[in-house]
């Protein structure tokens, strides 16, 4: 048997894989084999047998999901392989829309979300559109991904982050956003009210870029920790939520100047996290301060020395 999320996975996804490659799902399908029920029917659409494929696969919600997630040039063989088959090729291939994440990853994340909902919708009978699963999706990969990561680096190497400088000629801007619950009210250095935490943190993006601009910037170094808001930005999708935002950034990216985006853990972007928390205690508008605040001074002295966070 093909060894299932080598290197980047977990005991949990390995175990999960398992079930869906042998067909050990608790479905509907193989709850009728086994005499517990009659009647095996998908209960989101009524109109197949719940097998092992159609539950994660195959129903008509979860195709829409996977639609977002694998390239378009795959969907003929996506869509078509066998159980085992299915899982052995997409394991060996990779067929992601998102780059910057572990296709193994994101197809093992994806595959349990949709376990998840199943189970979700047929015992509480909570819904989400298709965009909003992605989303969720999204999200989950990012944190396992950065967990991962950081265990690699403790694992590894010592590293330690802190702020650097700039090239010659060059400025950086520091982006990051704060906030307390989701949705919530969330700020970056501008103040923006309810929002999700991906949303803030591309409001961030964008401000701080819309900022640089008027200030007459045209050599600029943008760091940000949000490795989500940087893929998007990066990706041509024209489909996610807060496409509105993205395409703004875009825009702005567009311009006649040197402008490049990186991602940086938050160590190295320390200043900017504690400015992004400082402003939630500020009113809920756009807010330029025109002095650092007491509270995160001594934080960017430490930069500017070149100490480590």
């Amino acid at each position: 048997m093909k060894e299932c999320m080598e290197g980047s996975g977990s005991n949990c996804f390995n175990y999960l894989l398992w079930l869906i490659r042998h067909d050990r799902l608790m479905t509907y399908n193989l709850r009728r084999l086994m005499t517990m029920i009659q009647d095996d029917l998908c209960l989101v659409y009524h109109s197949s047998p719940e097998t092992t494929l159609h539950a994660v696969r195959d129903c008509s919600w979860a195709k829409a999901i996977w639609q977002n997630i694998v390239q378009a040039t795959h969907w003929l063989n996506f869509f078509s392989l066998g159980l085992v088959e299915w899982v052995d090729w997409s394991l060996e291939n990779d067929i992601g829309a998102w780059t910057g994440y572990f296709w193994d990853l994101i197809f093992c994340t994806t595959s349990a979300h949709m376990w998840e909902w199943r189970n979700k919708h047929v015992h509480q009978q909570k819904q989400l559109t298709p965009a909003q699963h992605v989303m969720y999706i999204r999200r989950n990969v990012e944190e396992i991904d950065t967990a991962i990561q950081r265990v690699h680096l403790s694992n590894h190497q010592s590293t330690l982050l802190g702020w650097t400088f700039p090239r010659s000629r060059w400025v950086k801007l520091n982006v990051d956003g704060a906030s307390k619950e989701n949705p919530r009210a969330a700020r970056c250095g501008v103040t923006i009210g309810l929002s999700s935490s991906l949303v803030v943190e591309l409001w961030a993006l964008w401000k701080g870029l819309q900022l640089a601009w008027d200030l007459g910037f045209r050599h600029v170094e943008v760091e940000s920790d949000s490795k989500m808001g940087l893929s998007l930005v990066n990706e041509a999708c024209d489909t996610h939520a807060h496409f509105n935002i993205v395409w703004k950034i875009k825009e702005l990216l567009g311009l006649n100047w040197d402008c490049t985006l990186n991602h940086y853990w938050r160590g190295g972007n320390y200043y900017a996290d504690a400015l992004a928390n400082y402003n939630l205690g500020l009113p809920p508008d756009v807010t330029l301060l025109p002095d650092l605040p007491d509270e995160v001074k001594p934080l960017l002295g430490n930069d500017l020395m070149g100490l480590t966070h």
